[in-house]
């Protein structure tokens, strides 16, 4: 009877604990939450500011308003700029001046002219800064605005310039880059000891970078990475890309590299611990400009001739969101706590990382290559608020004298639900082409159309960039329409002879045949005479010399290139050397 008993208590206690157990895990499997993609943030933009660097000054804009408030003319030529706790630090390449500027007051209060024309601007670890002089030499200069001569670098003054210089985490050295005809130097400045210690010659470079904590750097020669040792400059490997690259970035942990490629339209994602490509991100655009979260765990990607944002989770490096930018984008920045990116285009794009959409555009007076942002500092407002009543926002203009033209469109695509149609013609629009909805009174079908053309062969030309560029099948349709139902797109970066209205590019054999989009109306603008070059390669609007006005730069067989530019009363067709 007794062993029975017990039995029986065994028993119930081994199916209650096993009904609790099971009952546990069922509460904890309740209690896990999917993560969303990123972390939601509250941040608060009071006190928050930004100053964007213009080619004579600074802006300063307000990022709770979302306004610029003052301008600060410095000097012509302005290069880079640099922050430390008190000041802003600027540089001109005309005037070879170096300019100090109160960022709490939004006033200049120091310059100093420099015996050279500065092409870079160091920020010293520990204090100081450092300025890179064209002719080789390099100054260190402190706060007060002392100057010293840590050193020349450069041999033959005729021969070798200095490009450009980074300095290792601890401050004590400066790696340089210095041009030698067609092949590049990179040095190892000893700056306690003033001198190099050691060089070495390397095929062009389009870039460098040195490693989050200095052990390595990296040489981008266009189509392959190079990895050197920074004690010794001994190579480590060499790594091959599928592509031309112009741009890489390390993330902030330091275990990847990622390539911008600009032919085919990549990022090539290296694995520094194997010093190999894993893999290939493909864009549809040119990736212009990448920016890492703090953890490394997500990045931003902007990217020309589409004017697109890809949402890039970067611990598995997947996208997963991409949304339109209404001008071609230069340069990408994000929120101190992250839940906001600013993207300089034509004006400044504020766009909500959360919800993946542009929440407002900041309307500024000239075109921006840097931005510093000063958080959570008290500044006050001296100087006089920028004008900008003039500044009228971009809308469409609807031709006063006809109601109805004769013409020929592109259809793209034509479905019975209207919510699919709108979302083609806008995936459309933010491409670049003025995209529309037609539907006839009698009938449900939606088309999505392109543009009014002056003549079949016109549309036909479009048509086909259109169907490489989405992978549809367009067709060519004559068709009445009225101007107020074609859409007037942006300029886009892509406004060549300044007349407000953008431009598109199509290559035919050996001709580039360049097309002016006026309210939703193309016309042709211009065309090579096709007599003397063989054009090798899709155009792209690029600034080749970096005045803040785009040229239409053509790979040429023979290993040249095309660059076409306005030159304020015609288009001019120049060659120039790769």
């Amino acid at each position: 009877m007794k062993k029975t008993i017990l039995l029986f208590f065994t028993l119930f206690l081994i199916v209650y604990v096993g009904c609790k157990k099971k009952g546990e895990e069922e509460h904890l499997r309740k209690k896990v939450d999917v993560p969303s993609p990123v972390k939601v943030y509250k941040e608060d933009f009071a006190g928050l500011f930004g100053y964007g660097l213009t080619h004579d000054g600074l802006v300063l804009v307000s990022l709770k308003d979302n306004k610029p408030l003052i301008k600060i003319f410095l000097a012509l030529g302005m290069k880079e700029v640099v922050k430390n706790e008190k000041h802003l630090y600027a540089i001109s390449s005309n005037e070879r001046k170096l300019f100090y500027v109160d960022f709490r007051k939004g006033e200049k209060v120091k310059e100093i002219s420099l015996n050279g024309t500065p092409v870079h601007i160091i920020k010293d670890p520990k204090d100081g800064l450092y300025i890179l002089l064209k002719d080789g030499r390099i100054l260190k200069i402190d706060e007060d605005g002392k100057q010293s001569e840590v050193i020349s670098v450069t041999q033959d003054l005729e021969l070798e310039v200095l490009e450009k210089g980074l300095i290792s985490p601890r401050g004590d050295k400066i790696y340089a880059l210095t041009k030698f005809k067609n092949r590049n130097l990179l040095k190892v400045v000893d700056i306690q000891k003033k001198k190099v210690e050691r060089e070495t010659i390397c095929d062009e470079v389009a870039d460098f970078l040195l490693t989050p904590f200095g052990e390595r750097i990296y040489l981008l020669l266009k189509n392959r990475v190079i990895s050197l040792d920074s004690k010794n400059l001994e190579k480590i490997a060499e790594i091959s890309l599928s592509g031309v690259c112009r741009k890489f970035v390390s993330n902030p942990g330091g275990e990847k590299i990622y390539c911008l490629q600009t032919r085919p339209t990549a990022i090539s994602v290296i694995d520094r611990a194997q010093n190999r490509v894993m893999y290939e991100l493909l864009t549809q655009g040119i990736p212009e400009d990448i920016v890492f979260s703090r953890d490394g765990t997500h990045a931003y990607i902007i990217q020309r001739t589409i004017d697109a944002l890809i949402f890039l989770d970067a611990t598995v490096d997947s996208a997963y969101g991409t949304i339109g930018l209404p001008h071609e984008p230069r340069r990408i920045f994000l929120s101190p706590k992250e839940t906001t990116l600013w993207i300089i285009d034509k004006n400044i794009s504020v766009v909500n990382v959360a919800r993946k959409e542009i929440t407002d555009s900041i309307t500024v007076s000239a075109s921006i290559s840097n931005f510093i942002l000063c958080e959570r500092d008290t500044i006050t407002i001296q100087s006089s608020y920028i004008d900008t009543t003039d500044k009228k926002p971009d809308t469409l203009r609807v031709l006063p004298h006809k109601t109805e033209i004769e013409c020929y469109t592109i259809q793209v695509s034509s479905c019975k639900d209207r919510t699919i149609a709108e979302k083609v013609a806008s995936k459309i629009l933010s491409l670049g082409y003025p995209s529309y909805i037609f539907t006839l009174p009698e009938s449900d079908w939606n088309r999505v159309r392109v543009g009014a053309f002056k003549n079949s062969k016109d549309a036909e030309m479009i048509s086909g960039k259109i169907d490489r560029n989405l992978n549809t099948s367009s067709w060519i349709l004559k068709a009445t329409i009225s101007p107020s139902t074609l859409p007037r797109i942006p300029s886009a970066g892509r406004d060549v002879n300044g007349d407000g209205c953008p431009e598109e590019i199509v290559r035919q054999g050996n001709k580039i045949l360049l097309y002016t989009i006026k309210d939703g109306v193309y016309s042709k603008l211009w065309e090579t005479s096709g007599e003397r070059k063989v054009y090798r390669s899709t155009s792209v609007f690029y600034d080749t010399d970096k005045d803040g006005t785009e040229e239409i730069l053509t790979p040429v067989e023979g290993g040249e290139y095309s660059i076409i530019s306005w030159d304020g009363k015609n288009f001019r067709e120049i060659f120039s050397t790769r």
